[in-house]
């Protein structure tokens, strides 16, 4: 490598949250601090200084950051040929990486130095007369320790914060912003939180999560990306991030789009029901920053630690609509679902029924995709019956509802009453044996290390059933907590018979059916094979309607006069 008199410098700043002390980020090693010691650095020596690369809040333990990706792409196209950083702790703190990288700056012809602590210049490293360099891989090696020593600090407060439902996170999610008195506790933006309630109301609706991006793209609503850094970075473009393709960094560019995996987190983060919940993901360690998915059992999950934007009652429809994985078949000419798609069942397989745009009719999905009778009877229905008897039946209601309110009040309320009766005394006995096994569990595990202690088990024997009484536990929390909700829902069935009353009166002067009521007030519907009477020559149809709220109390309804 031949000593130049002016080099074209690349000057390279990094600062991450290894870098906090006492909860403040040391002042002397900031970006600014770092750039102007740089910059008088190079200009005494007048050198070209031809951009400054930083990285702000990234970690040295990988070089996936965007302003080194950025200043690598600048030396490939020979734009850099020298970099400067301030020491070798904010180049790097990975002694293999480091190292690899330092050898390819010299196979370059490309100068990279140090000013501050351990000073390295590679133009040493080809002196050979200056035998080999001892100083600075052990430099390196400190550095990885102290990013691994941080690295375990940092998860156990993480893990901390998440079991006391404290938020931890850089940025807050979309339809949420920090508290300015706490910044671990979220309040509710309300203009974010807007956008996020229409998001669960056209899901709902029968929209689909392409369509619900395509829509709020064409409104011209900023991505939740773009909205954070508008509203709470002064309105700065966010920054490239690095994407590795085919094993190679690159950097890409945010792009201000919606798109339907931005909608899908929306719609399943419990965030939005008032839910903390920490600790989803892990890094494979603390120099492979790939991400890995952890189990649900696993989870930090803490209720009600802020306001909910979202209803729980809308949540777990929305829930139950994305695990139904509704299959909705359209034609080349439209892509309009069936008015009922996701609503009809089958009677004997409760699969879906399929909508067959071509014959505006609906059949058992299992019949029309496994073959035949093997798997089910088609269940024929054509779009015109079904309409037309839910749409009477519909009528019905919202009359008797409006002549007759109380009366049918009255008797709704002695149907739930017995029903609740029964499912109260299901969900409290289910609730109570959880809560026993759970005691004894918890009795167990306690005496398990004294057992090992004093002999009565071997160490092996230890892990092997503080492992099952732990994977047990955990299966009986999620288990209390379906059923704690259950029990709510029991207990919050007499509101629902108003609610559902006021929207069945809506309905006084109904013509026509749109898919917004049927979702709205119909849970499902249960579809029978056709039947022909031998004698009579006539067909019929068993089907069965499911309202939401009161499930299917109104199949009772002779009791309303």
């Amino acid at each position: 490598m031949i000593e130049l008199e002016n080099y074209s410098v690349g000057i390279y700043c990094r600062l991450s949250r290894e870098d906090i002390k006492n909860g403040k980020k040391d002042v002397s090693l900031s970006i600014e601090n770092q750039q102007a010691t740089l910059e008088k650095y190079v200009n005494d020596r007048g050198w070209t200084i031809y951009k400054v690369y930083a990285d702000d809040d990234f970690s040295g333990t990988t070089f996936d950051r965007p302003g080194w990706v950025e200043l690598m792409r600048d030396v490939g196209d020979g734009d850099v040929n020298c970099i400067v950083v301030k020491d070798l702790s904010r180049f790097a703190r990975n002694r293999i990486e480091s190292a690899l990288t330092r050898e390819k700056f010299i196979e370059m012809g490309v100068r990279f130095l140090t000013v501050e602590g351990h000073r390295y210049d590679n133009l040493n490293d080809v002196d050979l007369d200056n035998g080999y360099d001892m100083a600075t891989p052990m430099m390196e090696m400190v550095y990885e320790m102290h990013s691994a020593d941080t690295s375990i600090k940092v998860r156990a407060v993480k893990k901390l914060m998440g079991q006391q439902g404290k938020f931890s996170n850089s940025q807050a999610p979309y339809g949420y912003a920090k508290s300015p008195n706490d910044k671990h506790k979220l309040i509710v933006d309300d203009e974010s939180a807007a956008i996020v309630r229409g998001i669960y109301d056209s899901f709902i609706c029968g929209a689909s999560r392409r369509d619900i991006a395509d829509k709020l793209n064409v409104r011209g609503v900023d991505s939740p990306v773009f909205y954070y850094y508008k509203k709470y970075k002064d309105g700065a473009t966010p920054p490239a991030r690095v994407r590795n393709k085919a094993g190679k960094p690159v950097l890409t560019e945010f792009k201000n789009v919606w798109g339907a995996e931005t909608v899908r987190q929306i719609l399943q983060n419990e965030v939005y029901i008032g839910n903390m919940v920490n600790g989803k993901r892990k890094n494979k360690s603390f120099k492979n920053k790939k991400r890995e998915n952890k189990k649900p059992s696993e989870w930090l999950r803490v209720e009600g630690t802020h306001e909910a934007i979202v209803p729980i009652d809308v949540w777990e429809r929305v829930q139950d609509k994305i695990k139904a994985k509704t299959r909705v078949y359209n034609t080349k000419r439209t892509k309009e679902p069936g008015l009922f798609a996701g609503v009809l069942k089958c009677a004997d397989c409760g699969g879906q029924m399929a909508y067959m745009s071509g014959k505006k009719a609906y059949r058992c999905s299992r019949y029309n995709n496994n073959g035949g009778s093997k798997a089910c009877t088609p269940h024929n229905l054509r779009e015109y019956d079904i309409t037309m008897y839910v749409l009477n039946d519909i009528k019905e209601y919202a009359v008797l509802s409006v002549k007759q309110r109380k009366s049918l009040e009255k008797h709704l309320m002695g149907l739930l009453n017995k029903s609740k009766n029964n499912d109260m005394k299901s969900v409290l006995s289910k609730i109570s044996k959880a809560e026993n096994r759970l005691s004894v569990l918890e009795r167990l595990d306690n005496s398990l290390y004294e057992n090992m202690v004093e002999g009565l088990i071997t160490k092996d024997e230890f892990k092997i059933k503080k492992a099952t009484y732990t994977k047990e536990k955990s299966e009986i929390e999620e288990s209390l907590l379906s059923l704690r909700r259950e029990h709510a829902a029991i207990e919050e069935a007499t509101g629902e018979i108003s609610e559902w009353i006021e929207l069945i009166e809506r309905c006084v002067n109904i013509e026509t059916l749109e898919r917004a009521e049927v979702l709205n007030l119909i849970d499902k519907i249960i579809v029978g094979e056709t039947i022909k009477d031998e004698e009579t020559k006539e067909t019929y149809q068993d089907i069965e309607i499911h309202y939401r709220f009161i499930g299917n109390l109104l199949n009772a309804k002779e009791g309303a006069d």
